[in-house]
C-alpha cells in the first residue's frame, strides 16, 4: 500500500524485525522473510522512500571491500507500528525511540553477527534473548559484553553467548573472562569467532586462566559459520551419539549420570574395534570438556581400562568449515596422554551427513 499510514503485511513484518533486532543486514532481511534478492532490494528502497527505515553502510570492523548495508527502523516507522496495533506501550515495557535503538558503528558488527544466529537458527529450535534483555533479567552491568543467551527449545538449556572477530584486544577477552567468572546465574557458553588469530588467541587465553573454565559447565568455541551448522543439527550430544552410531563404527553402551562417573566429560561408554572406550565429541572445542577429561590419568587408565576417543575436527578441512573464516589449528589438547584414539571427520562428511538429514 502506498499510504504512510497503512503497512502490508510483510512491510509490518520487516519493521517489527527492526525495531526487535534494532539492525539488520540486507542478507539478513532476505533469508529471514525468503525474499528473492531483487524483491529485498525493492521492498528496502520502497521502505526507505516512505521514510520507514533508515539505511547505512556497515562499518566499524577492519575488512576490505564494500560490506554492504544496513537498515534500522525510523520514528516514522516505529510510529506506523503503533497506529497499526503492533506496538503497545506497556509499564513494564515502553515503546523506545529510534534513537534509542541506534547502535554505534563499533558495535554493530557484533550485533549484526548476533542476528545471524537469530536468522540461521531460529527455525532449527532455537531461541535467542538479546544482551539488553540478558543484562535486565539478571542484573549484570550494561557495560558487559555479553551478546545474550541462546535456548533450545528440547533441552531448554541456555547458554551465554559471545562473538568475537579478528583484531579484538586482549583486553576485550580477558573482559569476558571476567564475565563468564562473575556471573552465578550462567555456567554454560558458546563463543564464536571469526578471524585468522582470534580463535587460537580466544583458546588460549581461556586455558591460561585458572577460574573461568572449571567454573563452566561448558564452554564451546566455534568458527561463526560452522558453529550455526554444527548447532542446527547437533544441538544437544544424542544428537552427535546417533552419527557416531550411524557413520563411524561406534556403539553406545551406557550413557552414565552424574553419581556414576567422577568426570563430568566421560559420561558415555562406546564400543569401537571390538573395545570398551570413554567417548568425548570435541567436535564444539568445548574447553570443560577438555578440562574434565584431561584428569583422567594414566593411574585411572590402568584401574579401568577403557580409552579415551576423541571425536574432532580434521584439522586440514577447519578452514573449509568456516568458508573463509581463517583460523589456526589448534594443537593436541590431549598430547601428554597416551590412552587416546582420535576419530577424525571432515566438515565435507558432516555436511554430507547433515543434508541427508
Amino acid at each position: 500500500m502506498t499510504r504512510v499510514n497503512k503497512l502490508c503485511k510483510l512491510d509490518e513484518s520487516i519493521l517489527k524485525a527492526l525495531y526487535e533486532y534494532r539492525a539488520l543486514s540486507t542478507k539478513q532481511i532476505e533469508w529471514m522473510f525468503n525474499l528473492s534478492r531483487w524483491y529485498t532490494y525493492e521492498k528496502l528502497q520502497t521502505l526507505r522512500n516512505r521514510r520507514l527505515i533508515l539505511s547505512e553502510p556497515i562499518s566499524g570492523i577492519k575488512k576490505k571491500g564494500n560490506l554492504g548495508k544496513y537498515h534500522r527502523i525510523s520514528e516514522t516507522g516505529i510510529a506506523c507500528l503503533k497506529k497499526q496495533g503492533v506496538l503497545v506501550e506497556r509499564q513494564d515495557k515502553p515503546i523506545r525511540p529510534a534513537h534509542k535503538l541506534k547502535v554505534s558503528k563499533w558495535m554493530l558488527p557484533y550485533l549484526l553477527a548476533t542476528n545471524d544466529l537469530v536468522v540461521n537458527l531460529s527455525d532449527y529450535g532455537w531461541k535467542l534473548t538479546d544482551s539488553r534483555e540478558t543484562k535486565a533479567r539478571f542484573g549484570f552491568n550494561l557495560g558487559d559484553n555479553i551478546q545474550g543467551l541462546l535456548k533450545h527449545r528440547s533441552s531448554q538449556q541456555e547458554y551465554g553467548i559471545y562473538v568475537f572477530f579478528e583484531h579484538t584486544s586482549k583486553k576485550n577477552i580477558q573482559k569476558m573472562i571476567g564475565e563468564i567468572t562473575r556471573y552465578k546465574e550462567i555456567h554454560h557458553f558458546i563463543i564464536f569467532v571469526r578471524g585468522k588469530n582470534i580463535y587460537r588467541e580466544v583458546i588460549n587465553h581461556l586455558q591460561e586462566d585458572e577460574k573461568a573454565v572449571p567454573k563452566s559447565r561448558s564452554l564451546k568455541i566455534l568458527p561463526h559459520i560452522f558453529g550455526i551448522n554444527y548447532l542446527r543439527y547437533f544441538w544437544n550430544e544424542e544428537q552427535v551419539l546417533a552419527y557416531a552410531e550411524r557413520c563411524l563404527g561406534v556403539h553406545v553402551l551406557k550413557r552414565l549420570s552424574p553419581v556414576e562417573t567422577r568426570w563430568s566429560a566421560l559420561n558415555t561408554i562406546v564400543e569401537h574395534n571390538g573395545e570398551e572406550k570413554y567417548f568425548l565429541n570435541l567436535l564444539d572445542t568445548d574447553l570443560s570438556k577438555i578440562f574434565s577429561a584431561s584428569q583422567y590419568r594414566k593411574e585411572r587408565y590402568e584401574a579401568e581400562g577403557r580409552k579415551l576417543l576423541v571425536l574432532k575436527l580434521k584439522d586440514k578441512n577447519i578452514e573449509q568449515a568456516k568458508n573463509e573464516e581463517e583460523i589456526e589449528v589448534k594443537k593436541d589438547p590431549f598430547s601428554h596422554i597416551q590412552h587416546v584414539e582420535y576419530i577424525d571427520v571432515t566438515f565435507d562428511q558432516l555436511a554430507d551427513y547433515w543434508e541427508a538429514l
